[in-house]
C-alpha cells in the first residue's frame, strides 16, 4: 500500500504541476527568482527542530508548532501558484537532502506544494469574492471546526498523540475546550475588528486572503492529507490520527492568523503593492 500510495502521490503532483504551469500566469524574472529563493532559505531554516516549539499539552512534546510554511504560503501570495508550486516542491526536496532521510514520503512533499498553490489561488487576481464575504466564511469554518474539536474531546477519553495514547481527564476536558472556545472566540472578534476598524482596504483585502489561505491548509493539509499519510505509513484508521489534529487546528490558526498580520505591516505591505501594480 504505501509503494501504491508514494507512486499515486508522485502522479498527481506531476498531472498538478502540468495544469498549473499551462493555465496559470508563470513569468521567470530575476528579482522572483532572488525572492523565492530567499523564502526558501528562509522555510528550510524554519523546518529545523531548533525552531519548532513543542506544547506538553496532553504530554511531553504532543504539539509542535512549525513555521516553514509561512514562507511557502507568502511565495504562493506574492507570485502566484506556479511559484508556489515550485517553493513548496524545492524546499521538501532540500530538506529531505539535509536530513538524510532514507525512505520519505512523498505525501509530505505534496503537502508543501499544495501550501504554496492554494495560497497563489486564493491570492489570484481571478478570485473575485469581496473581503467581507471572504472573512465570513472564514469565520463560519473556524466556529464549525471549533465546535468539533470540543465534541471530540468530550466523547473521547483518550487521545493519540506520536504514537502514544495519552489519557483526558475531566479536568484536561475542560480547559481544553475552554481554551479553544476563547481562541475561535478571539479569532472570529479579531477578523470583524480588521473588517470594520481598520481603514487600509489593501491590509483587509490581505488578511481575508490570508486567513482564508491558513484555514485552507489546517483542514485540507494538516486534518484531513497529514492524516491520510499518516494513517497509509503506520496502518492504523485515519480518524486516529485526524481527530487531535482538529484540537490543533484551532490553535494554529490563530498563530498564522497573528503572525501573517505582522508580517504584513512590518514586511510584506511594500511587496504585494509592487507585485499586484506590475500584475
Amino acid at each position: 500500500m504505501p509503494i501504491f500510495a508514494q507512486v499515486a502521490i508522485v502522479a498527481f503532483m506531476v498531472v498538478l504541476g502540468i495544469f498549473i504551469f499551462r493555465y496559470t500566469k508563470f513569468e521567470l524574472k530575476t528579482q522572483t527568482l532572488t525572492l523565492v529563493s530567499m523564502l526558501i532559505i528562509i522555510a528550510i531554516a524554519l523546518g529545523t527542530r531548533y525552531l519548532t516549539i513543542s506544547l506538553p499539552i496532553f504530554g511531553p512534546e504532543s504539539f509542535e508548532i512549525k513555521f516553514d510554511t509561512i514562507p511557502i504560503m507568502f511565495a504562493g501570495i506574492l507570485f502566484g501558484p506556479a511559484w508556489g508550486f515550485i517553493a513548496g516542491l524545492t524546499t521538501d526536496l532540500l530538506q529531505l537532502m539535509f536530513s538524510g532521510v532514507a525512505y520519505p514520503f512523498f505525501g509530505f512533499t505534496l503537502n508543501l506544494v499544495l501550501t504554496g498553490v492554494i495560497a497563489g489561488f486564493v491570492f489570484s487576481n481571478k478570485n473575485k469574492l469581496s473581503a467581507k464575504f471572504m472573512t465570513f466564511l472564514t469565520q463560519t469554518f473556524i466556529a464549525i471546526v471549533s465546535v468539533i474539536a470540543i465534541m471530540y474531546l468530550s466523547l473521547n477519553n483518550t487521545i493519540r498523540l506520536s504514537g502514544e495514547v495519552f489519557t483526558l481527564t475531566l479536568p484536561i476536558k475542560i480547559i481544553s475546550s475552554l481554551v479553544i472556545f476563547v481562541l475561535a472566540f478571539i479569532i472570529i472578534i479579531y477578523l470583524y475588528r480588521i473588517q470594520n476598524h481598520i481603514e487600509d482596504e489593501k491590509e483587509k483585502f490581505f488578511m481575508s486572503r490570508f486567513t482564508t489561505v491558513v484555514v485552507l491548509c489546517e483542514v485540507i493539509i494538516q486534518m484531513i492529507l497529514t492524516s491520510l499519510w499518516l494513517s497509509i505509513m503506520f496502518e492504523l484508521p485515519w480518524i486516529v490520527y485526524m481527530a487531535p489534529r482538529v484540537v490543533e487546528a484551532i490553535l494554529m490558526i490563530f498563530v498564522y492568523v497573528v503572525i501573517g498580520q505582522l508580517l504584513y505591516r512590518l514586511v510584506f505591505k511594500r511587496l504585494l503593492s509592487n507585485y499586484h501594480e506590475q500584475s
